[in-house]
């Protein structure tokens, strides 16, 4: 044990070499755009705008709850219709599903990808070299050591308090949402393109709330004569008070004795004008995240039946991306463990009306242009065993015994021309 401490760190002490290159920490920064250190914006920032602004956190869940949303199947890599091999796939499902289980895993995958931009997981081994779990490292502790050549040497996690890891290559698996062009290593995060807009939002949130926060303070100030004692101000507040105050007495018009002048106290054009800005905001946020208005919980404007050709688009152009990607990380673990024969695929979603696939594949059935079989396979059914569901039908009849009931009539009214030019030439010859 204590040999194994002392090449530990011995390891952990090795400088890196000059020509090395370490990506992480402050990964984010704007000071350059910012013109300022005080404007720094690291990971913690983007995950206080997750945790804060609504919208970002809402178009987050919902790329959560839209991918892998209909499942996935471990299949043959060599038959993808055979039965993939046993072992392999249970040694699969046991890391899949071991500790939070594949949902909460797969949820946490894509909030690091759309907050950090990163994510690690670790494939933990035992003594034997046998994979037994696949922890998820927040991407906020880690780091990326590489040569001058992009080649990755290790992965250095530093977390405050603790003493810093170090992980080969090959034991990290990191998933990368848009490469970095400051930092090519790691990804950059979609919060990054409207970081401004939401800590302006969250200013927005914090200023409506100390507005309501300090509502106790006057709606006006009253500036009383110099020459008033405290028992007459006193004298005088009850009087306005039960002159002026209440339903009964709004919009009269007084004079008050002892007032000099009244000052009103009111939110600014400026104050009014962040309300407006959340809109703005918003909308700049559907954009970076890929998440229609609709989905997030805004309908004005919106026709409720084109719901379904909306969350359709989302699926297609944002959400199967996500599904592909995460595809190809899965597999590579497989790769990493040795599982050779099977391999992970993602059940696409359908989010076509199904009163519409209906009807277009019932319509196709009787047109001729699909076979029964054929239908029931769009709409997600299994097929059924009869020689007439594999056949293509016209009007409920099979197209090649319509082929040659037509055919046969063809030859027969052929038939009867001739046999009719055969007796009339026979009159011309009497």
């Amino acid at each position: 044990m204590a040999i194994k401490h002392f090449l530990k760190n011995l390891w952990n002490s090795q400088p890196i070499e000059r020509k090395d290159f370490s990506f992480g920490g402050y990964v984010n920064t704007f000071e350059d755009l910012a013109g300022s250190n005080k404007a720094r914006i690291d990971f913690n920032t983007l995950y206080t705008i997750y945790n804060n602004v609504v919208d970002v956190k809402q178009a987050i869940k919902v790329k959560q709850g839209a991918c892998v949303r209909d499942g996935y199947r471990i299949v043959n890599i060599n038959d993808p219709d055979g039965t993939p091999d046993i072992a392999q796939t249970k040694a699969a499902m046991e890391i899949l599903e071991s500790g939070r289980g594949f949902t909460t895993r797969k949820d946490i995958w894509v909030r690091d990808q759309d907050v950090a931009g990163n994510h690690f997981w670790y494939i933990q081994k035992d003594k034997a070299g046998k994979v037994i779990g696949l922890p998820e490292i927040d991407p906020r502790t880690m780091s990326i050591v590489a040569d001058q050549f992009g080649n990755i040497k290790k992965y250095v996690q530093r977390v405050h308090g603790s003493d810093v890891n170090y992980f080969e290559p090959e034991e990290i698996i990191h998933s990368v949402m848009d490469y970095s062009t400051s930092k090519p290593l790691l990804g950059t995060s979609p919060i990054e393109a409207i970081v401004w807009e939401a800590k302006t939002d969250m200013s927005a949130q914090m200023s409506q709330f100390y507005f309501y926060e300090n509502n106790a303070v006057p709606s006006h100030l009253l500036i009383a004569n110099d020459n008033l004692t405290k028992d007459q101000m006193v004298d005088l507040k009850e009087s306005i008070d039960e002159k002026f105050k209440g339903t009964a007495n709004r919009f009269k018009s007084g004079i008050i004795p002892g007032i000099k002048d009244v000052k009103n106290i009111s939110p600014s054009q400026k104050d009014q004008e962040f309300i407006q800005s959340r809109k703005f905001t918003t909308k700049k946020i559907v954009v970076a995240f890929g998440v229609d208005s609709f989905i997030l919980g805004y309908t004005e404007g919106v026709q409720r039946n084109n719901a379904q050709l909306i969350y359709k688009n989302f699926y297609e152009n944002t959400v199967r991306a996500y599904e592909v990607y995460l595809e190809e990380q899965i597999n590579v673990l497989f790769d990493r463990m040795g599982l050779d024969r099977i391999r992970f695929e993602i059940n696409e979603s359908n989010y076509d009306d199904a009163k519409e696939l209906e009807d277009r594949t019932r319509a196709d059935v009787l047109s001729g242009i699909v076979t029964i079989n054929e239908a029931r396979q769009v709409r997600g059914l299994e097929p059924i065993v009869n020689p007439l569901a594999d056949e293509l039908l016209y009007q409920g009849r099979v197209l090649d015994d319509l082929a040659f009931e037509e055919n046969l009539a063809a030859e027969q009214v052929t038939a009867s021309f001739e046999e009719r030019e055969k007796k009339f030439k026979n009159l011309l010859e009497i």
